[in-house]
C-alpha cells in the first residue's frame, strides 16, 4: 500500500520493471531499463531512463484520483500498444512510437515530446478532456484520433511550439 521510490544516486540497471502499488512510483534517477512490463499505481508515476524504453504492459491506476504520469527517456520511447491512464500525462523520448493501445489523460493535459525524433501514434488514440500538446519532432508526426469532452470549450490541440516540428504532419 506504500509507494515505490528510489534513493538519490542509486541507479537501476535492469532488463524488466514491473510495479504494483497503491502509492506513488518514483524511479527518477539515471536508470537504464530495457522493458516496463506494467505499472499499477495509486499516486503519481515518475519514470526516468537513459537508453530507450519499451512498454509490454501499460500504466494504470487503482484509483480515479488526480494522478500524474511522467515518463522520460533519452532514447526511443516505444509505448508498445499499451493503455496509459493518468490525470496529467507526459511522455518524453528521442522519438515516440506505439502500435495501438490508448493514452487516456482523463481530464488532464497530455504532452508528447519527441526530443527531436519522430512521433508515430497513428494507431494510438489520445482521449482527454484536457489540452493535448505534440512537440519537438523533426522526423514527422503521425497521429491517430484525439478525442475529448466536446462540452469543454477550453480544450486545445497544439502541434509544435516555437516551430519545433519539422517533417510531415
Amino acid at each position: 500500500s506504500g509507494g515505490v521510490s528510489q534513493t538519490a544516486g542509486k541507479i537501476l540497471n535492469v532488463d524488466t520493471v514491473t510495479v504494483n502499488t497503491r502509492g506513488s512510483v518514483t524511479l527518477d534517477q539515471n536508470n537504464t531499463i530495457t522493458t516496463v512490463a506494467g505499472i499499477t499505481y495509486g499516486g503519481d508515476v515518475r519514470l526516468n531512463d537513459l537508453d530507450g524504453l519499451v512498454f509490454t504492459g501499460g500504466i494504470g491506476r487503482y484509483t480515479s484520483g488526480a494522478n500524474a504520469i511522467n515518463v522520460t527517456t533519452t532514447g526511443l520511447l516505444d509505448l508498445g500498444g499499451q493503455l496509459f491512464k493518468g490525470q496529467t500525462t507526459a511522455f518524453f523520448g528521442n522519438g515516440i512510437t506505439s502500435s495501438g493501445g490508448n493514452i487516456d489523460g482523463n481530464t488532464g493535459p497530455v504532452l508528447i515530446n519527441a526530443g527531436g525524433g519522430s512521433i508515430t501514434l497513428n494507431a494510438t488514440p489520445i482521449d482527454t478532456s484536457g489540452d493535448v500538446t505534440i512537440r519537438n519532432a523533426s522526423g514527422g508526426v503521425l497521429l491517430g484520433s484525439i478525442t475529448g469532452d466536446t462540452a469543454t470549450a477550453a480544450n486545445t490541440l497544439t502541434i509544435g511550439v516555437d516551430g519545433d516540428i519539422s517533417g510531415s504532419v
